[in-house]
């Protein structure tokens, strides 16, 4: 297990995709939002995510907390879905796909 001052705390909205997979694909936008901890991190997803997520895979985002460090991540706890992404603003913005959001 990484240090804990080595750990990037997200949350990632990753868009479904082919065969009804949650990835990062190169035409869709996937959006990413940093946490300076794991407690901040948490009390944004109960108060914005968690209250208008579902349980019910196949809608259009699946949004996951992850803990990332140098060598790999981790999702933690269970995702919830939702047909906008919940921690950010859906934009037609093709410049890139991986958005970082405030």
């Amino acid at each position: 297990m990484p240090r804990r001052d080595d750990v990037i705390y997200k949350i990632c909205a990753a868009p479904i995709g082919e065969g009804g997979r949650y990835h990062a694909w190169p035409d869709k936008v996937t959006y990413v939002r940093r946490f300076p901890s794991a407690e901040r991190r948490e009390q944004y997803w109960k108060r914005y995510v968690a209250p208008k997520g579902s349980d019910y895979h196949g809608l259009a985002y699946q949004i996951v907390m992850v803990d990332e460090w140098s060598g790999g991540w981790r999702f933690v706890g269970d995702p919830v879905y939702a047909d906008w992404p919940l921690i950010g603003r859906v934009t037609n913005n093709g410049s890139g796909h991986i958005v970082e959001c405030g």
